[in-house]
């Protein structure tokens, strides 16, 4: 079986994976558009929207046919190794080359008529990078970012009432609506973007 085009580096190991097949390739690029922005997001939007984590869906077909016995197997614990490590990937497709990408749903068929084989999809999810800085336990009502250098990784304390956590997987842009983020604003967690 001859190698497809699409193909995925991992970032943080260098190793490189070629698939057997890829039978279609799912773009998602999409922006958030502001229906009732509070004054609070309105900094996150750049005229009237917000830029959301790109998304690719691949739909694989691995086999063993006209490559070593044993690929398909080996393609599969590579790429579960690569989303339970959550190592981040360079997805290149023919349309478009995606960086920082995170591989967040693997699924995979396999049938009783190719027992060396298997199909199945692969979601990627462009990384997000969040900065959280927060005063710890001063019974405000509110968090203020108070400017302070003193911003560590995550768990470690700092001597003064402030906690600091710094997450770094992407240099781009950093404004997102997800989740997390809402239930980190919600809390008291100021998200610096």
């Amino acid at each position: 079986m001859a190698q497809s085009s699409v193909w995925l580096k991992n970032a943080d190991t260098g190793a490189e994976l070629h698939f057997s097949g890829v039978t279609q390739v799912r773009h998602s690029l999409t922006l958030k558009v502001a229906s009732d922005p509070d004054s609070s997001d309105a900094t996150d939007y750049i005229n009237g929207a917000r830029r959301q984590p790109a998304r690719v869906t691949l739909t694989l077909a691995e086999s063993d046919a006209g490559r070593q016995r044993g690929s398909a197997a080996r393609m599969l614990a590579s790429l579960e190794s690569i989303r339970g490590n959550r190592h981040r990937v360079t997805l290149t497709t023919e349309l478009m080359v995606y960086n920082n990408m995170l591989l967040s749903d693997l699924t995979v068929i396999q049938e009783e008529g190719n027992p060396f084989g298997w199909t199945g999809t692969a979601t990627f999810v462009e990384a997000v990078v969040v900065t959280v800085i927060k005063k710890a336990n001063d019974n405000a009502s509110t968090v203020t970012n108070t400017g302070s250098a003193s911003v560590r990784t995550a768990g470690n304390e700092v001597k003064g009432g402030t906690i600091g956590a710094v997450f770094k997987t992407d240099p781009g842009p950093k404004n997102y609506d997800n989740p997390l983020r809402q239930l980190l604003l919600r809390s008291g967690i100021r998200l610096n973007s």
